[in-house]
């Protein structure tokens, strides 16, 4: 329902701008992602473990043990979505069609 009510909300922007569009977890999927991407538009969010489509990330027990600012990330083949998790406070999952992993800073 959620991935229905945005693609409603794109189909109103004006097609001669450019636009990046963020999400927080309770909308943003890879298949949403590629939804938006496949209208042009980039998208970034944050998402729930349940959302990863069973991709081969390292797991959030796993993640917890490591040193905080670790992370694991995959691109899509094709459609160069990433989809990274990583520990900070707690384990975070997200998913860009715009941004990357580089550059790393530590803030």
């Amino acid at each position: 329902m959620g991935g229905s009510v945005v693609m409603d909300l794109i189909s109103v922007l004006p097609k001669e701008d450019k636009y990046c569009l963020y999400f927080d977890n309770l909308f943003t999927s890879p298949a949403l992602l590629s939804a938006i991407k496949d209208k042009c538009y980039d998208a970034t969010g944050t998402l729930h473990a349940n959302r990863l489509n069973q991709c081969p990330l390292e797991g959030v027990d796993s993640m917890k043990t490591m040193k905080r600012g670790s992370m694991d990330y995959i691109l899509s083949p094709g459609e160069n979505i990433i989809l990274l998790r990583w520990n900070d406070n707690s384990v975070v999952a997200l998913c860009s069609t715009k941004h990357g992993i580089s550059p790393l800073k530590n803030v």
